[in-house]
This record gives structure tokens, sequence and C-alpha cells, in this order.
């Protein structure tokens, strides 16, 4: 569905139960502060004109549907510091209305953007005759533990703060249809027959949500997301070049070479593999090669390669020079070429010894292992 179809849906269909219903707009005002956990919250005197108020509430999650009626009221809520657990995303669905918020004065409205009240400072509303629009509230604390998750270190989301305008179109039109969601499923009759959310839809819904406005709306923890996202790309370059490293070790190839494959310079390279693996990438690709000549060593024995040749193995390699391979070979594993063959073939010959000597011994017939 667009956002205009979910818009309209929001706006007149069934959202929830009816929490108020009054001709006394002060009366519903006072609810809804008592619902919002503010220390107080005033309407202009317009007694005359009321409200309705319908909602629905899920584990860390809940959504009112507020509509006023034709008069032009003005709302002042005074925060109380010592309640701070929550996050209101207001989107007019009908009209709009004028906010004065965190030193921000703008219009939220159908056509232009939502408003997002977090903990903190004094709030004013203007609200146009008429306006109809939908809350979303999450608990502050839910979110900065989503973001100690996903985007920052849990140290530094306790200052998390949204900047209060909303106005990218595209984040606004992907948070309408996730209220028309969560509509849908919190009417929608379950297999029982009763109605509600589930606390597993409700998680995934509070993290769409939460998502949403993480990565599409301006906040505090912006700069911390994009320096832990070059970050990221930074390791992830430097795990294709290991992994690349890995593929062809016995190609000649140098480190030149990796850089370029993974668009990193060689300082970037050698900085990217000191920090992930404490070795430069010469290092890293050495060791790789002799960890592979070793093994080729060892399962040649094994095997009882009778035209195993420790030149080819170090030309496998990328060693066309044996001595020059024999060297590097003793630096990484304390012994020559020559000695892992010669203790391989002691290791095997052991082995053929334990093997007679048990399959020898009377008995039952059964071959015993340790």
């Amino acid at each position: 569905m667009n956002s205009s179809g979910a818009m309209v849906n929001l706006a007149s269909a069934p959202l929830g139960s009816r929490l108020i219903e009054t001709d006394d707009v002060e009366s519903m005002v006072d609810e809804l502060g008592t619902m919002m956990a503010e220390a107080s919250v005033k309407a202009s005197r317009v007694k005359e004109v009321g409200g309705v108020v319908d909602g629905l509430e899920a584990d860390g999650l809940s959504m009112m549907r507020i509509t006023y009626g034709d008069a032009r009221i003005r709302l002042d809520a005074i925060h109380d510091p010592a309640v701070d657990d929550y996050l209101a995303i207001s989107l007019p669905v009908v009209g709009g209305m004028s906010v004065d918020y965190k030193g921000a004065s703008f219009r939220s409205a159908v056509d232009s953007s939502a408003f997002i009240k977090s903990p903190g400072g004094q709030l004013t509303l203007e609200l146009e005759p008429g306006v109809t629009y939908v809350m979303i509230m999450l608990a502050m604390s839910d979110v900065r533990r989503f973001a100690a998750r996903t985007v920052a270190p849990e140290d530094e989301t306790y200052g998390l703060d949204f900047h209060s305008e909303l106005s990218s179109s595209v984040v606004v039109d992907t948070l309408v249809n996730q209220a028309e969601f969560l509509r849908n499923l919190a009417n929608a009759p379950h297999d029982l027959g009763n109605r509600g959310l589930s606390a597993m839809q409700a998680v995934l819904l509070r993290e769409q949500i939460m998502t949403t406005l993480l990565l599409g709306h301006d906040h505090s923890l912006r700069g911390q997301m994009e320096r832990r996202e070059r970050r990221q790309g930074k390791r992830s370059a430097i795990l294709d070049a290991a992994s690349l490293m890995s593929a062809r070790a016995g190609q000649a190839i140098g480190v030149e070479f990796i850089a370029r494959e993974v668009g990193l310079s060689m300082r970037g390279l050698h900085a990217g593999f000191r920090r992930e693996f404490d070795q430069s990438p010469k290092q890293f690709l050495t060791r790789l090669r002799m960890e592979r000549a070793r093994a080729d060593l060892e399962v040649g024995v094994e095997a009882g390669d009778a035209q195993l040749r420790i030149a080819d193995v170090a030309r496998r390699w990328g060693y066309p020079q044996a001595n020059r391979f024999a060297a590097v070979y003793r630096e990484h594993f304390g012994e020559l070429p020559s000695a892992t063959i010669a203790r391989s073939h002691s290791v095997n010959a052991r082995r053929a010894v334990f093997t007679r000597v048990v399959c020898d011994r009377p008995g039952d017939g059964r071959v015993e292992t340790s």
C-alpha cells in the first residue's frame, strides 16, 4: 500500500480501542497528559470543542490516533525531568500543527513533515482545526539498547536524542506504512478469535521503527554511526584481502597486487593487517604459504609419495629457489623441510609397528586402538 492509502486508513479505519471521547478538550488533554506521563499539559480554554482518542498497546510499543474538533487549540506541555523513558513520533494524517520544541519551530502536516518528541524540553503545539494525527510511542530505554546493539557502543547511547522535525518524505512514508501495518496486525482476528498484537510481532515492529529512525533521521549518534561504518568498511576490505591471499597463495602475487584488488592503499592495507592480525600483509601471506608447504610435505610422506621433492613443494608455494624456501621454512617452524620429512617418516614407521603389534596380538580378532 502506498502512504496516501495508509494515511486514509490511519485517519478513519478502526484502530485498537476507544480510549477517550469527550466534548471537553481540556478534559481530553488532561487525560492525554496522564497517558504521556507529562507533569502538566494545558490547553487553551475551548470547552465547546472536544475530541476522540483511539489506541492500542503492546510490549514496548503503543499507538494512538488523536482527533480534535473544529477549533484552533494551543497545547503547552511542561516536561517532568523524572519521566524520560519515551519517544513519541507524531504523524499528521489530516491537517497539521505548528510546533515549537527544543529551539526548533516548524509546521508538521500531511504534506510537509512529522514531529518527534524525545525526553526533555518544553513543547508548544498550535493545533489546526480538525487535525488528526497518529502517535507511535516507544520506550527510550529500548531505543538506546537497540542503538547499542547496532550503531554505537553502549556508553555512547545514553545521550541519544533525535531532531524534532522529521522532514524526509521517504522516512515519513515509511513510518506511515509501518503504522498502518501495526494497525492491521492489531485489528486482525487471531486463530483463537481474540484481537491484539503478539509479543513477537511487537518486538519485530518496534525494531523496524527504530531502524527507520536510526538510519533515516538525524540524531546525536549520526557521527558515531558514520565512523563505525567506515571502520567496518575497512575491516571488510582487510578480510577480503586475507581471503584473496588464501585463495591465491600458490600464485605469483605480491602485496601491491592485493592492495589494488581490494581498493586500499599500501598504507591502509598494512595498517589493517596490523590491526586485525598483528602481522604485515607480507608476513600473513608468507605464513599461509609455509603452513601449506608443511602440510604438503607431511601428507606426501603419509601417502607414500615416492616422487616427493622439496624443490617441487617450494615452487608450488611461490619459491623457485629451494635454498630460500628452506631458510624461510626454518624461520617459521624451527626445522628444515628435510627434517619435517624425516619426522613424518618416523611417525609413520611407529604407527606401522603399533598396528602390526595390535593386529598380530592373540585374542578375539578385534583390532584395538588407543
